[in-house]
């Protein structure tokens, strides 16, 4: 048996190419698809198969472009009519045989989704690992709000049926293969790990309740949903993919009418940056990119000084979201260009926790726009004149901000508050915010 899991860093997917006796198959494989058409190179095997666990949100399906390539069938849930125009309807009376050893099982595990398949993966007849899509992480589940709050609770048992009953009876020895790992969008407090079994799943995730109320109370909650996710639903309908990613090439001036969209680290924007531009770091991009840019506007990167493996990880993850008008690359000497031909660099004003606390209650009117969730907050943090507005929702709440009062803008820690304190100023609506370092970490150390 030949098995790769296929990481797309940055967005946190996990995909699967798996073989035996030289046919293989995937699972969830992603919008780039050269990977997989490599490996079967090096390693002489013959792609037949494609597997959907369900319609991806956040990230873009390579399905189609690979069966393109490949000749291989793809294979889409047969219990949701989503309006796929590619793929052949499975479900459970279906098995899939690859070489002398392994067999492939779909199970109908919805919650995350109606029609959410797991596969469960049979070697000499006994199971040995199962792939869960989005039902089941390490340390989390998937989230179970994309048929709204009406059906909230419904899908929520759903998934909690989904694990006890379909899952779990595979065997505590089973090794679990999500579809994502620690930093996706589409399950909460997934751990930072990458191997875990049904058994140990079972005992420690501390998502999972055995009892199907508790698990309901536990988990049935609205989550933010990025505005790229309904580019990607869209287009996952159709297949889509390329075989390889195009990188576009260093700018020469910077662009006009085009969002610039700054990776360096916070501490860098911070310092000097291109007037207008959003600080959407390479590491995070893909957690701020659909809430402050539209996925069809023009986009240049800021990456001076930024290593180049780390520029590729950003591009990758824009494209697989749905980003696709990426103009080119602003690197190295861009900045200093700028200033010695007379022109304007920008500084996003910062503030220690500690000057914060000495100085925020003697301004008048003072505003501290807090950019956490609810649940972060709590009663005794030292914060003055707290205005909450999570910057998942910062862009349709803009005429919340006061423009004429101080303004700090806070966070965990600080990065959540500069990417927010960078589009407020960009948007218009706050000329001068001021981005407490350290964020709440800092301020509760202090109090």
């Amino acid at each position: 048996m030949f098995l790769k899991r296929i990481e797309t860093r940055g967005l946190a997917h996990f995909s699967y190419l798996v073989a035996s006796d030289g046919q293989a198959f995937v699972i969830d494989p992603r919008y780039e698809v050269g990977v997989y058409l490599d490996i079967c190179a090096e390693e002489n095997l013959r792609l037949t198969h494609i597997f959907e666990t369900h319609r991806n949100e956040d990230i873009l399906s390579g399905a189609g472009k690979l069966a393109q390539l490949t000749g291989a069938e793809v294979f889409i849930s047969r219990y949701e009519d989503l309006g796929y125009q590619y793929g052949r309807p499975t479900g459970e009376e279906d098995r899939f045989a690859f070489g002398s050893e392994l067999v492939l099982r779909p199970l109908h595990t919805p919650g995350h989704t109606l029609g959410h398949l797991s596969y469960a993966l049979y070697e000499n007849r006994q199971p040995y690992m199962v792939f869960t899509g989005d039902a089941l992480f390490y340390g989390g589940i998937g989230r179970t709000d994309f048929y709204g709050q009406d059906r909230l609770d419904e899908m929520t048992r759903k998934l909690h049926h989904s694990i006890y009953h379909k899952l779990a009876p595979l065997g505590e020895e089973v090794l679990v293969m999500p579809a994502h790992g620690h930093g996706s969008a589409c399950g909460a407090q997934i751990a930072l790990r990458d191997q875990g079994t049904l058994g140990y799943e079972l005992q420690h995730n501390p998502a999972l309740h055995e009892d199907a109320d508790q698990f309901v109370k536990a988990n049935a909650r609205m989550l933010y949903k990025n505005h790229a996710f309904v580019t990607m639903e869209k287009l996952n309908l159709l297949g889509g993919g390329v075989a390889g990613i195009t990188f576009p090439q260093p700018l020469d001036a910077v662009p006009e009418d085009v969002v610039i969209a700054d990776i360096r680290d916070r501490y860098a924007f911070s310092g000097a940056h291109i007037p207008g531009s959003l600080h959407l770091p390479a590491q995070t991009i893909s957690a701020f990119a659909g809430w402050f840019v539209d996925t069809d506007a023009p986009i240049a990167l800021m990456c001076d000084n930024v290593p180049q493996a780390l520029t590729q990880d950003a591009l990758r993850a824009l494209t697989c979201q749905g980003f696709h008008n990426i103009r080119g690359l602003l690197c190295a000497d861009t900045l200093i260009g700028l200033e010695t031909q007379g022109e304007a660099l920008d500084r996003l004003d910062t503030i220690s926790a500690r000057d914060y606390l000495e100085q925020a209650p003697k301004e008048a009117g003072v505003v501290t726009l807090d950019v956490r969730e609810k649940e972060e907050q709590m009663d005794d943090d030292p914060v003055v004149g707290s205005l909450l507005i999570p910057y998942q929702e910062l862009s349709r709440r803009l005429e919340e901000v006061p423009p004429g009062q101080p303004l700090y803008v806070l966070c965990g820690s600080g990065g959540r508050a500069t990417a927010a304190a960078a589009f407020l100023k960009k948007s218009g609506a706050h000329a001068h915010p001021t981005v407490i370092a350290g964020g709440i970490e800092g301020l509760r150390s202090l109090a």
